[in-house]
């Protein structure tokens, strides 16, 4: 039994040493790394650890800055020493226009020269420009669509064109009012011409001749046609209220001879507010029974500046006169306050 057992050692060692090297070639054998992994490479040696750079101080750092900071800046002078400035032209000066007033203010029925109001119109090099219907080259024109008849306020527009073909313009206002009292210090003297035929009534005033020539003011009317008398007369008796036919009245009536007045358009009774208005519409065409209608601002002047004694002349022509026929101002029939004359500075 013994001989047998050692028999087998030597057989056992080599199983052993089998075993062995088997087990040890196992240990060393890498695993396979898992899906999504990298792989760990082996090493003996440990890995040096990463060297730390050492950190710049604040005041390397703001060295650095400065220094971009200067070549940016060297950088952008560069660019606008490259950039060509070309200075803007200033556009050739045009006609100059000086005015007298920024508004004038004219009574309703005077005559006024709007281009009074204009003091100079000259190009750049100080020469006048001419005035004209039509604007053209060396020319100044006035725009306006002002009514020197009526109530109101308008504008007035100059326009200049110089030599060039440069325009310039200026405005001013223009207020037009009716006349409602005497004027202060009035002491001049009148001669009044009706015109018949046209409806209209200019007044005179003295030349330096002590002659009346001189158109002062100009009205439009409604006579009487045929019924009112031709011939000179003289103002008498005035009223500032007066019945007339067909029981209405006349305001501020001023007597030109017999039956014959100045008046306003016919009142249904003494109310400043029960004016006859279809009435005031015809002024400007033969309506009456023979008496000069007039609007109220109109015959209030007369009945405040023209005395006993007034000459009033009354005659026929085609030729309204030298200050023309004015357009009156209408009554709106359909208006709440069409019972007033437009012209009565009391009208609310």
């Amino acid at each position: 039994m013994k001989n047998r057992v050692w028999l087998w050692l030597p057989v056992l060692a080599v199983i052993a040493v089998i075993a062995t090297v088997v087990i040890i070639k196992w240990v060393r054998t890498p695993v396979p790394p898992t899906e999504g992994m990298a792989p760990v490479e082996e090493s003996s040696e440990a890995e040096p650890e990463p060297e730390i750079e050492p950190e710049s101080s604040s005041e390397e750092e703001s060295l650095v800055e400065e220094s971009s900071t200067e070549e940016t800046e060297v950088e952008s002078s560069k660019e606008e020493e490259l950039e060509i400035i070309i200075p803007e032209e200033e556009p050739p000066a045009g006609p100059e226009i000086q005015l007298s007033s920024e508004s004038v203010r004219v009574e309703a029925g005077r005559p006024y020269d709007l281009y009074s109001n204009i003091l100079s119109v000259k190009d750049a090099d100080g020469n006048s420009l001419s005035k004209d219907d039509v604007l053209k080259r060396g020319t100044y024109v006035l725009e306006t669509k002002a009514d020197l008849y009526n109530a109101g306020t308008y504008t007035a527009k100059v326009k200049a064109r110089d030599a060039n073909g440069i325009e310039a313009e200026a405005t001013f206002t223009v207020e037009v009012y009716y006349y409602s009292e005497p004027e202060e210090g009035q002491d001049q003297t009148y001669l009044i011409r009706v015109n018949r035929m046209m409806n209209t009534v200019t007044v005179y005033t003295q030349d330096e001749n002590g002659e009346f020539t001189v158109p002062y003011r100009v009205m439009v009317c409604s006579s009487g046609g045929l019924k009112t008398p031709l011939g000179t007369f003289s103002i008498s008796d005035t009223y500032e209220w007066r019945p007339l036919l067909n029981r209405v009245y006349g305001r501020y009536a001023s007597r030109i001879t017999g039956k014959i007045l100045f008046h306003s358009v016919p009142y249904y009774s003494k109310n400043p507010a029960d004016v006859e208005s279809e009435e005031f519409n015809k002024l400007g065409e033969d309506a009456s029974l023979g008496c000069i209608r007039l609007r109220l601002c109109d015959v209030k002047w007369i009945y405040d500046n023209c005395p006993r004694g007034t000459k009033v002349e009354i005659y026929d022509s085609e030729d309204p006169g030298p200050l023309g026929k004015p357009v009156s101002v209408q009554i709106d029939l359909e208006s709440e306050n069409r019972g007033w004359d437009p012209t009565d500075p009391e009208i609310p």
